[in-house]
């Protein structure tokens, strides 16, 4: 659990030096679209507070006491760089419920309330994992400048995001805004090469 996206993509640049089997995130937007979802509301029991965002990271190995090794690592490395606020560590069904909230999120963004909606354009822009935190945060920006908010989701392990501005497409404003903000969104990704 983190107290914002880019603190949680700081936190991936560590925790992938521990060949992790999955390391997802989900962002506050769509954290909050769960809230009122009675099936993944039983699927949040893991949440804690009111996070910004969380990654999912998941280990695996022979046996539990390895599988326990292994997660402790990656937790006190977060620690040690002053990453996350809460670490809670899942077995087995609970684990299936987490990644069911996960899959859920991207569905239940058509739920927002109002006429503005995630609107997927920056659906696969990848870059190195070690340069994810600073592209999104070049992006942050650059959404700010258009004074614009983003949905911040998925293969963050990977060094892909599906980044979704909330915008109103039923507006000719929005509808520029949607081909400048991609349009940016390629050239900055290009500039790191991704």
């Amino acid at each position: 659990h983190f107290t914002s996206v880019n603190e949680s993509l700081r936190a991936v640049v560590h925790a992938m030096k521990h060949n992790l089997y999955m390391c997802e995130l989900m962002d506050k937007t769509i954290l909050d679209c769960t809230k009122n979802n009675r099936e993944q509301l039983k699927n949040r029991f893991f949440i804690e507070g009111d996070p910004e965002a969380i990654l999912m990271l998941e280990v695996r190995a022979n046996n539990l006491e390895n599988t326990e090794a292994l997660a402790n690592n990656v937790i006190d490395i977060l620690k040690e760089h002053n990453l996350g606020y809460a670490f809670p560590i899942l077995f087995n069904d609970d684990i299936d419920k987490a990644i069911r909230l996960r899959k859920a999120g991207l569905g239940l963004l058509g739920n927002i309330v109002g006429d503005k909606k995630a609107v997927p354009c920056i659906e696969d822009t990848a870059v190195q994992v070690v340069d994810l935190p600073d592209y999104i945060e070049e992006f942050t920006t650059m959404m700010d400048e258009f004074g614009q908010k983003a949905v911040y989701y998925a293969h963050a392990g990977a060094g892909e995001l599906h980044l979704r501005p909330i915008l109103n497409l039923k507006k000719g404003e929005d509808i520029k805004l949607f081909r400048q903000i991609t349009h940016q969104t390629a050239l900055l990704v290009k500039k790191y090469g991704g």
